[in-house]
């Protein structure tokens, strides 16, 4: 073939015969691979398509957005096409935009249609590691018109069958490429985000289609892949991309190959660059044209044509913008020049058609390049110049009738609608219904409970005052928000001037209106209005910057594209605005803090930017530029307090987090409730549409909006679909999409319920809010020299507050929150109300009248309080009437729960009595409706005395609950106290250890309980008033409190709160009784070194219970053994007393009624069984070792990090699982799991080995695996012949381990875990969990021999009772640890279990895992809990990511870490559990190195810090302190309140440890490291919090702080990766 250039000089190529010319291919490909790409471009070569579906003239669609181009049709099934498409790829682009390739067959005959075969994508991502040319294979999946829910979404029988798949055309087609699914098919296996392949796929679903895809995959596309990845600049202060040019080297690519391997470069540099630019050096533009493909048309002519190499240098952007930053930057950019400048500010109201004198703007001061033509020409064209390029004829019609400014505004709109519209194909009709469903939908999902409120009145009215000056940025059209208050400007209105709005609403002289801008300029397409004045009352510049409000402000909000910026991300649209006024005003600003410091007419203390919407966000971001110059602004202003600050009012989710947390302590930004604006960023606009387009296809699948709504039971369906929808999209581990924030400091209003108006009498401070001239402010406007003599006030005075529109009005509480509010748009009917203006005037108004009456009774409450003698005050009742808000306990019409449930207590009781405690209840009467409180963050106050201790008398629906409420004193400090409670019907209430409850009857037939909860005291200080959490309103199905007394006791010496006797015993020559008893210190001081006692008719104290130690305001729970002559166990009355070590009394004694004494045998009843209780042996254990081994330890194989491999034989059962694969491909189809006993050969086995490492590991006892869920027993069992005593390898595991422990461990507790059921025994058939025998092959469908285990009547009493009866009288065990449950009988083997160890002496424990309601502990596995649980538990897992027994495919790094491992251990046992930790021996026996190693290391942890973990219990205040982000904290403290322990699980930052919540800390307290006895310094600040001094070096070598003393305090800190290290303080 010659290569002489064609006439058609832009002919596309096909691709030529490669038998004939393959040296024209080569040279062809070598051109191909070495071409340069400009920088932001993207080159698809599309070169064929492998396909199922017979297509016969493949015609290929390339779309991203608003680009799209065809490629010819081509004569070949395979295409054979070889044709270059270019797209222009911004940064944005980049982080969001896919590019879909839809291949078409267009066939010539007239009547054949073109069809639509599939559909591949290619998302730009995904390209972040690629090289930057290579060839791979786009997965192609059949194309389907409807969209469908994602396969794993549950869709109930009423889902119309027209709206799912047909699920047989998954069969329909079957590629015929790579069909061995060996290694080659495993490439693809569960990757979810291979979405480029450098092989022919097998199939794989998409991700665009969710987790499991419902469309099938039907063939590959192949293509040639140019680009260079951009990557954000690695200077943080560059706010641009930087692409670079660089070298290409030459490439061997060629067709034989699959993949290039030519590496993408960074492109990163501090310097900024811009790739439109670049591409404009080129050709400047001037119209839309006709997009060129880039092919290779002329081989010879480009082989003859010199090459001039780009040199690999950054590219700088023309662009004005950055131009004038650079410009006006000087001393590395840190510093603005300012001698260019003279103060200058621009005034300039182009609204203002009448000018009179008075009002005139100085019309010698000109326009500082406001509105310059060529920046902002040459700025949007940057951002939109590929809508022309796509869309050239529309582009060309809308410039014959529209100006060029407008031109680019539409090309913008065009821009985005294209990009975003990117399949969302829906219609208008279809929209508004989803989205009407949607506003339903989001009415009724439960909100996340506000955090604290704000009462600060002072911070309301500095954050309300500068709302005005938002307001009026708006000019005299903003008058218009202010309601009744416009009244009074009508004047201003009429003139139509803005800089007269300004200054009458702020009421300021003209001369403190420094400069303005508003109107249309001439030329002008990015037009940001705004005014600058100088605040008297706060000695501040203030700069109000206008949101949206004319067309050309749209643009600002049409180019939401992301930009990099100073290491974050920004809105593009915000930073060009906040650009322009940096660059043009801010240095204006800077020139007039100096030229005024200098002279000494103003002194300026501060610089506020404010703004609302649009004028917001732009506030913030050009606050974020400012303060990087603060420094300069300090020297300029000589105040080096000199302060930069922002009020952002509805403000634009325009910054990242990590910008918004950088810069949030000068930046307070106000949301109001569902405001869309503050949640609407691209990424959340993105997972909007696709909750949109799924409620659409949920609610046509259930007949239409009209049908889902007016029936309950189809809309709860649907919005269940939805609410699925809603956690995957919004609520994943990772945001779906990159998002935008709110920046800085977020508070946000709530709103409330309706009220009516009310008008306050009251200066809230706002500008403008005299309805009267003020004639103090004319005065101050005609003398200059008056105004200087006079000291302005703080607040500028009015007589009365503008209120809004009387009648039924909403109202607003103020809460602090945080950026992350942006994550989700909801779509709710009022998140666009909830953007006016009107609102947040509403919103602060009634905030802050809600703030002003508690204050008002706070101090109402003050001055009334009554003075009490200490020595004659009882234990009083807190008056709760005026607070009360629900009723639960009154009979008929009480709704505890919000599904009529409640109480039915004895009603005729007046109070109730918990232990001591004494609580006076409330009872609905006719005069009142309610009886108990709903905590929803309600302010109690407290009679202004000491007192010693309080309690709260409440319960929880839908619990559990953790909260946390705080007292405040007198002086302003504070205690917290955790609240940990149970939900009101909680089960296993006799082994709720730490809370005393009293049970009623409900009127469901079944149980509720209410809680006696202590709250921490201090009795030191007089009460000012009590804050309540903020739970959760009724009916939200949601935990919230209930609170129905509070009661306060008397400052005494101590107090005996509680009495309980166990079914515990310490036993010598014959068993003592435990009775716990809890004892309160409610005096001012130290209790130290006192006993206590219990006496009653034929019972003595044998041991009597010590405490060391106790705080003011604090408990502590002692046990005392008792020597009981009866035998029965009943209630009996017994006396306790407490006597100092001298046998002097302490307090008087208390006599306890209902006190269970007497130890008796466990009858075969749930009742009495559930009597037993944890015994203290194990709750003072805390860490435990469990051992999975078996039968299943051969094969060893599961997907590493998400199956069991112990589960190997289920596994492999379940056809197409990985396993199943597994099992297949490496054993063969024929190998039974059974086979594998035959070749179990442990001789790596040495009880003695396992049991040293356990020791080692610091562990208090283990757990063994007796018989795992295959049936085979590793112990001697008589049941049956399915044991490794009756076939190979013939030895009594169970036995050699237990009887080494005992005779060479014995401090070693020995537990066995056994699993009730068998997947596949012939006899066991249970389907609430799907477990069926006989066993099958699942690759032959044949049954096949269960080894051993004949098929009995009846599996639980024939196998499963006899074998654990088995284990208990054989083996005798501390622990049994059950597994599974399913069908079961364990009361008849759990009663003996009790019985026997009581007869031998031995205190024995059992989980809950045994079928039925008789448990010990609970268990949790492979998870953490945030709350503290209701009783004991025990929090299993292995070192391995995902599996107990042994898994040969995790790699050695893969195995959790000793600093992870640790960091668990410490929270589980602050909570009050144990940690059982795994480990999973080889099938030889061998315990693998890395777990062994993990065990030593944990030992030596362990070792150094026993006495912290160790026979201690939880802090009863609180488990933790994450006050500090960086600094979490856990706490324990000694049984007898000796010492108390913090752990720190982060190195102590700036050398020193911030413990922010109460501690129980004696003035002589001393504090150490637990390793040394050398003291550290500490205090006390006056808020409460404790400061101790870690120097570095003391943690570099000990890791630990201990305070050691008559009351210690032990701490544990570590570095981020290191094992948490522990400190003392006593």
């Amino acid at each position: 073939m010659s290569l002489e250039k064609e006439s058609t000089s832009s002919r596309r190529l096909s691709l030529p015969d490669l038998s004939k010319l393959k040296e024209e291919w080569d040279r062809r490909e070598a051109i191909q691979a070495t071409a340069q790409l400009l920088p932001g471009k993207l080159q698809i070569d599309l070169l064929n398509v492998r396909s199922d579906v017979v297509v016969k003239r493949p015609l290929m669609r390339l779309r991203m957005g608003s680009q799209h181009y065809f490629s010819s049709r081509s004569k070949h099934s395979n295409g054979n096409w070889n044709e270059g498409f270019l797209f222009t790829i911004s940064y944005h682009n980049q982080l969001f935009d896919t590019i879909e390739l839809d291949l078409y067959d267009k066939r010539k005959k007239w009547r054949s249609k073109t069809k639509h075969i599939g559909k591949a994508k290619l998302k730009i991502a995904k390209l972040k590691d690629r090289d930057d040319v290579f060839i791979t294979f786009l997965p192609m999946y059949e194309y389907h018109v409807k969209r469908y829910l994602p396969a794993h979404i549950q869709l109930p029988h009423t889902f119309l069958k027209s709206h799912m798949p047909n699920m047989s055309k998954f069969t329909q087609y079957g590629y015929n490429h790579f069909r061995n699914k060996d290694a080659k098919s495993s490439l693809h296996d569960g990757s979810e985000d291979e979405l480029y392949l450098d092989i022919p796929p097998a199939y794989l679903p998409h991700p665009s289609h969710g987790k499991h895809s419902m469309t099938p995959f039907i063939g590959s596309i192949q293509v040639r892949v140019r680009y260079g990845f951009q990557h954000p600049p690695e200077d943080p202060e560059s706010d641009t991309l930087s692409p670079l040019y660089f070298n290409h080297k030459k490439s061997t690519d060629n067709f034989s190959l699959l993949t290039t391997s030519r590496k993408s470069s960074v492109y990163s540099s501090s310097s900024n660059a811009s790739s439109s630019t670049a591409y404009q050096q080129q050709q400047e533009y001037h119209d839309a044209v006709e997009p060129r493909m880039i092919l290779v048309d002329d081989i010879a002519q480009i082989l003859n044509s010199p090459v001039t190499p780009k040199p690999n240098v950054l590219l700088k952007s023309e662009s004005t913008v950055d131009l004038m930053f650079h410009q006006k930057l000087d001393n590395g950019r840190r510093h603005i020049n300012l001698e260019q400048y003279k103060v200058d500010f621009p005034k300039m109201d182009g609204e203002n058609k009448k000018r009179d004198v008075e009002v005139s703007d100085n019309s010698s001061i000109k326009s500082h390049n406001f509105g310059d033509k060529n920046f902002a020409f040459r700025w949007i064209n940057e951002s939109f110049e590929e809508v022309a390029i796509s869309h050239p004829s529309l582009d060309r019609m809308i410039g014959m009738v529209v100006s060029p400014q407008t031109r680019i505004l539409l090309r913008a709109v065009v821009k985005m609608f294209n990009a975003f519209g990117q399949g969302f194909k829906i219609t208008i009709l279809q929209l508004i219904s989803s989205l009407s469903l949607l506003q339903t939908f989001y009415t009724e999902i439960p909100r996340a409970p506000p955090a604290e409120k704000i009462t600060d009145l002072k911070f309301l009215d500095e954050s309300y005052y500068f709302l005005g000056h938002a307001i009026i940025a708006y000019g005299w059209r903003g008058i218009s928000y202010l309601g009744d208050y416009a009244k009074y400007l009508k004047d201003v209105v009429k003139t139509k001037s803005n800089k007269e709005a300004i200054v009458r609403y702020l009421k300021i002289p003209q001369e403190d209106l420094l400069g303005y801008e508003y109107g249309l300029r001439k030329g002008a397409v990015f037009q940001p209005s705004y005014f600058v004045s100088y605040d008297q009352a706060h000695e501040a510049v203030v700069m109000g910057i206008r949101g949206t409000w004319s067309l050309y402000d749209c643009i600002t909000d049409l180019v939401c594209e992301y930009r990099p910026w100073k290491g974050g991300l920004v809105h593009s649209g915000i930073l060009a605005s906040a650009q322009w006024f940096f660059t043009r005003i801010i240095p204006q600003i800077f020139l007039y803090v100096s030229e005024q410091t200098k002279s000494g007419n103003r002194n300026i203390k501060s610089f506020i930017i404010t703004g609302h919407s649009l004028g917001a966000g732009t506030a913030a971001v050009l606050t974020m530029m400012v303060v990087d110059h603060i420094e300069q602004l300090r020297e300029l202003s000589n105040n080096p307090d000199f302060k930069v600050h922002c009020y952002s009012y509805a403000p634009v989710a325009s910054v990242s987090h990590d910008l918004s947390e950088k810069y949030k302590d000068h930046i307070d930004s106000f949301v109001c409730h569902d405001d869309l604006v503050a949640r609407l960023s691209y990424g959340t606009a993105s997972c909007a549409k696709e909750l949109i387009m799924d409620s659409l296809i949920a609610v046509d699948g259930f007949g239409g909006s009209a049908k889902v709504l007016s029936n309950p039971g189809i809309r709860k369906e649907c919005f269940d679909i939805i609410q699925t929808r809603r956690k995957e999209i919004y609520q994943g581990k990772e945001p779906r999409y990159p998002l935008l924030y709110v920046p800085g400091c977020v508070y946000q209003f709530r709103r409330g319920g309706s009220k009516q108006a009310t008008k306050l009498a009251q200066d809230i401070k706002l500008p403008g809010t005299n309805p009267q001239p003020d004639p103090v402010i004319q005065r101050r406007a005609s003398s200059s020299s008056q105004r200087r003599a006079t000291n302005p006030p703080k607040f500028l005075p009015s007589q009365s507050e503008p209120v809004l529109p009387t009648g039924e009005e909403v109202t607003f509480t103020l809460h602090k929150s945080s950026s992350m509010l942006s994550e989700e748009a909801y779509i709710s009917k009022t998140c666009l109300e909830d953007h006016m203006v009107v609102t947040y005037l509403t919103a602060f108004q009634t905030a802050r009248q809600d703030s002003m009456r508690q204050a008002s009774f706070r101090r109402a409450t003050a001055r009334n309080a009554v003075q009490y003698n200490f020595d004659t005050l009882n234990d009083t009742s807190i008056d709760l009437s005026n607070y009360l808000n629900n009723k639960g306990t009154s009979g008929p019409g009480s709704d505890f729960d919000g599904t009529g449930s409640y109480f039915m207590c004895d009603n005729n009781k007046e109070d109730i009595t918990i232990g001591t405690i004494n609580y006076q209840l409330i009872t609905a009467t006719s005069q009142r409706k309610f009886d108990n409180v709903v905590s929803l963050g309600q302010i109690i106050p407290l009679p202004t005395q000491q007192v010693g201790g309080m309690y709260l008398l409440g319960s929880v629906n839908h619990g559990p609950l953790t909260a946390n409420i705080v007292i405040v004193y007198q002086d302003g400090s504070q205690t917290f106290t955790t609240l940990n409670i149970p939900d009101w019907q909680v089960k296993h209430k006799d082994q709720i250890a730490r809370l005393d409850i009293h049970s009623c009857p409900l009127n469901t037939g079944y149980h509720g309980h209410l809680f006696s909860v202590p709250l921490l005291v201090n009795p030191t200080l007089p009460l000012s008033h009590l804050l309540l959490p903020y739970t959760n309103p009724i009916g939200t199905f949601l935990p919230s409190l209930h609170i129905f007394s509070l009661t306060t006791l008397r400052v005494a010496k101590i107090k005996v709160v509680a009495v309980k006797g166990t079914r515990e015993w310490v036993s010598e020559s014959k068993p003592y009784q435990i009775v716990t008893i809890t004892v309160q210190n409610t005096s001012p001081g130290w209790v130290s070194d006192v006993y206590v006692f219990v006496t009653a008719s034929l019972l003595k104290t044998k041991y009597r219970g010590n405490i060391k130690r106790l705080a003011p305001g604090h408990q502590v729970t002692v046990q005392v053994a008792i020597l009981s002559l009866q035998k029965k166990r009943e209630f009996r009355q017994v006396l306790v007393e407490v006597e100092d070590a001298e046998g002097d009394s302490v307090c008087e004694p208390t006599v306890m009624e209902q006190v269970e004494i007497g130890l008796e045998d466990y009858k075969d009843t749930p009742e009495s069984l559930g009597k037993h209780t944890v015994p203290s042996w194990f709750q003072s254990a805390r860490f435990g070792i469990f051992i999975h081994w078996g039968v299943y330890s051969i094969p060893s194989w599961a997907p590493v990090g998400s199956e069991y491999a112990e589960w190997y034989w289920w596994n492999y059962n379940r056809k197409y699982s990985s396993t199943y694969n597994y099992h297949r491909s490496f054993y063969g189809p024929d190998i039974e799991y059974d086979d594998f006993i035959r070749i179990w050969t442990p001789t790596q086995f040495d009880p003695k080995v396992w049991l040293n490492l356990v020791e080692s590991s610091g562990a208090k006892y283990f757990v063994f695996t007796a018989k795992h869920h295959d049936g085979v027993s590793l112990f001697n069992t008589k049941v049956n012949d399915r044991s490794s005593v009756k076939m190979n390898p013939y030895r009594d595991f169970v036995k050699e381990l237990l009887d080494t422990a005992k005779e060479s461990f014995p401090d070693l507790k020995r537990g066995i875990y056994f699993s009730l059921p068998e997947w596949f025994h012939p006899s066991y058939h249970d389907s609430s969990i799907n477990w069926n025998g006989p066993p099958i092959n699942p690759y032959t469908g044949h049954q096949i021999q269960y080894t051993g285990a004949p098929a009995v009547s009846s599996f639980v009493n024939d196998v499963q009772v006899p074998q654990i009866l088995e284990l208990i009288q054989d083996y005798n065990p501390d622990i049994m640890w059950c597994d599974i449950g399913g069908i079961n009988n364990s009361t008849a083997w759990q009663s003996k279990f009790l019985n026997n160890a009581k007869e031998t002496g031995k205190q024995v424990v059992m989980n809950d895992r045994c079928g039925n309601s008789v448990s010990d502990f609970a268990t949790v596995e492979y998870q953490g809990i945030n709350h503290v649980p209701e009783r004991f538990y025990e929090s299993t897992r292995g070192i391995d990511p995902h599996s107990f027994g042994f898994n040969h495919q995790t790699k050695s790094d893969q195995y959790a870490t000793t600093s992870s491992l640790l960091r668990e251990l410490v929270s589980t046992i602050s909570k009050g559990g144990n940690f059982l930790l795994n480990i999973g021996p080889e099938g030889s026996g061998a315990i693998p190195q890395v777990m062994a190693d993990r065990l030593l290391d944990i030992g030596q942890w362990i070792e150094q810090n026993q006495e912290a973990v160790f026979d201690t219990v939880p802090y009863w205040v609180t488990s933790s302190d994450f006050h500090e982000l960086r600094q979490p904290l856990h706490f324990m403290q000694s049984k007898d309140g000796k010492s108390f322990y913090v752990f720190s699980l982060e190195k102590p930052a700036g050398q020193r440890l911030v413990i922010k919540c109460s501690v129980p800390l004696h003035p002589d307290a001393k504090i150490s490291l637990l390793s040394k006895s050398d003291a550290l310094k500490w205090r006390v600040f006056s808020n409460g919090r404790l400061i101790v001094d870690v120097p570095d070096h003391v943690v570099e070598m000990e890791k630990v702080l201990s305070h050691t003393d008559s009351n210690q305090i032990h701490h544990s800190a570590t570095d981020e990766g290191d094992e948490p290290s522990s400190m003392a303080v006593g």
